[in-house]
């Protein structure tokens, strides 16, 4: 019996060890925007499963034509195990600050981990790439260029240089920044396998189109989190400056996803979706909960793909039909319709030559060729 519960430890010390935890002594302290995901946690997850025992024969269809063409690095989309970006700027708010004859770019910091052999990452690694702290920075050549850098091997860095270097730094003392974000961070990170955490403490986001433009301005922060470990789970939180702003959003986000569901589903699915979906408002806090066990998760994307291949058959009816929203209808003539004139193809026969005729002459009549020229 001991020896069972220490080898029960022993597994659940050993998940935990391997387990994608970002990389957050790499993060800026004034980070406004953290945004993890466990790649390996969403491989494992049911979420995975379902799309796999719901996906159709043109899914797998389109995966393997991918496969027909390389892309430099597309390998190393099997050796991620987690992703983690960090970013300095206002959230949707572009960086004030460029160098001359560049567009302003939001500094940012991704940090992927996982486990890299050299020759999956060596199709990235070109260009001009100065040394820092004994670790080689390749720079891009387009206009707003990402370097790259691997830090060590389990760890590639994506950014701007500044973001970049400074993260070596860090990285070398080994201090994790803290604070209410990093905080709120770990509370998402060690829940879900995907998370954003974003705050803009300037208030100064810019204005969005659409129905909720003048709403925009009034959002400070933004919290998501998405569990797919056991069916599927979501809550999203979206801070205002005030709780009447906060119900404003609430009822606006309710109404335009209500409109949205009434036009693809029918009342009885309309009605399933609603048992798993809360809209409401905390204080100055909008709040949206979607929650599916594992079974209602499969049978949401079963749903799907029937709906799907049904409106992927109902389109080719109605061009083989040549219905009026079809290619093929649009191209004849409506019945009794006025018909256009026709125009003839056959090449114009080459004008005869002009003559002029003089009479009076002692031979009669004399034809003198016109000169076109003349």
């Amino acid at each position: 019996m001991r020896l069972k519960v220490i080898a029960v430890c022993f597994l659940c010390s050993s998940a935990a060890a391997f387990a994608a935890e970002p990389a957050w002594e790499l993060a800026p302290p004034d980070a406004k925007v953290l945004v993890g995901i466990d790649i390996r946690g969403l491989r494992n997850s049911s979420l995975n499963d379902s799309m796999t025992n719901t996906s159709s024969a043109q899914m797998r269809a389109q995966m393997q034509a991918l496969t027909m063409f390389h892309v430099p690095g597309i390998e190393l989309l099997d050796d991620i195990d987690s992703v983690f970006l960090a970013s300095t700027g206002d959230l949707l708010q572009p960086s004030k600050t460029a160098a001359p004859g560049k567009k302003a770019g939001t500094p940012f910091l991704l940090a992927i981990s996982g486990t890299f052999p050299d020759e999956h990452l060596r199709p990235l690694l070109k260009g001009p790439h100065p040394s820092y702290k004994g670790i080689n920075v390749y720079r891009g050549t387009d206009a707003n260029p990402a370097s790259i850098a691997i830090l060590d091997e389990h760890t590639v860095l994506i950014g701007d240089d500044k973001s970049i270097y400074r993260a070596i730094d860090r990285k070398s003392t080994g201090v994790q920044a803290q604070g209410p974000l990093f905080t709120r961070a770990r509370e998402l990170a060690a829940a879900n396998e995907v998370w954003i955490v974003a705050r803009d403490a300037s208030g100064n986001l810019q204005k969005a189109a659409g129905p909720g433009a003048e709403l925009a301005s009034e959002i400070d922060g933004l919290d998501l989190g998405v569990a797919v470990r056991d069916g599927f789970n979501m809550e999203i939180s979206l801070a205002t400056k005030t709780e009447a702003e906060a119900q404003a959003i609430s009822q606006l986000f309710l109404t335009q996803m209500q409109a949205a569901a009434a036009t693809k589903l029918d009342a009885a699915k309309t009605a399933a979706l609603w048992k798993n979906v809360k809209v409401g408002a905390e204080g100055n806090r909008m709040l949206v909960q979607v929650a599916m066990t594992k079974e209602e998760l499969k049978e949401n994307m079963r749903l799907m793909q029937e709906q799907r291949a049904s409106q992927a058959a109902s389109q080719l009816t109605s061009h083989a039909n040549g219905t009026p929203d079809s290619p093929i209808a649009s191209a004849q003539p409506p019945m009794n319709s006025p018909q256009p004139p026709t125009v003839s193809t056959q090449p114009a026969a080459p004008p005869k030559p002009r003559v002029v005729k003089i009479y009076g002459l002692d031979d009669q009549v004399r034809e003198v060729p016109l000169d076109r020229r003349n």
